[in-house]
């Protein structure tokens, strides 16, 4: 800011001093976020069904809120903190995100729909449950418990990008960058 003061001042008036080229010459420069190419984000979730064990709703589990984060740009802890009465026609009513605001999400069909069958799973296994996303304890799913898949998964496609100073390595997050509205 500093730099552009003294152009400024400069242009009306060149007498001026100029500010010495190292002054405030660190620039940080943020690295460029890991985005998901289609047949990455397929790959991940197809994964998610070679889960144990199988015939439970982990694999489900998984699959789903992945393909949520992809497809809406939802944060992890907004996932996380879905409660059932949450889901609604018009969309996902996201409550107390940050900043302490409500918003609504709305859902592609196809979307809807996974949701929807993701929720008649659960139903069996967790009934008394009002969080959307269970573990198969039927608690609900925690941050380490999702990112802790999340990495399992990477490694079993072996989809380790190679970070370098200008760009990120697969995060959780890059689900919310990837976005594919």
């Amino acid at each position: 800011m500093l730099r552009r003061f003294v152009a400024h001042v400069r242009a009306e008036d060149p007498a001026h001093e100029r500010l010495p080229q190292h002054v405030f010459a660190y620039r940080r420069t943020r690295r460029v976020p890991y985005l998901f190419s289609e047949g990455e984000l397929e790959q991940l979730l197809g994964a998610t069904a070679r889960l144990r064990p199988q015939a439970s709703l982990r694999p489900l589990t998984y699959f789903t809120p992945f393909g949520l984060l992809a497809a809406t740009g939802l944060r992890v802890s907004e996932a996380l903190h879905l409660v059932v009465d949450d889901i609604t026609t018009d969309g996902l009513v996201i409550r107390q995100t940050k900043f302490r605001k409500n918003r609504l999400v709305p859902l592609h069909p196809t979307t809807a729909a996974a949701l929807d069958r993701y929720l008649v799973q659960r139903r069996v296994s967790a009934r008394s449950q009002a969080h959307v996303f269970v573990a198969t304890t039927g608690r609900p799913l925690t941050y380490p418990m999702i990112n802790g898949t999340f990495h399992f998964l990477l490694r079993s496609v072996q989809l380790q990008a190679i970070a370098n100073e200008r760009t990120r390595a697969p995060r959780i997050v890059s689900f919310r960058q990837t976005c594919v509205r």
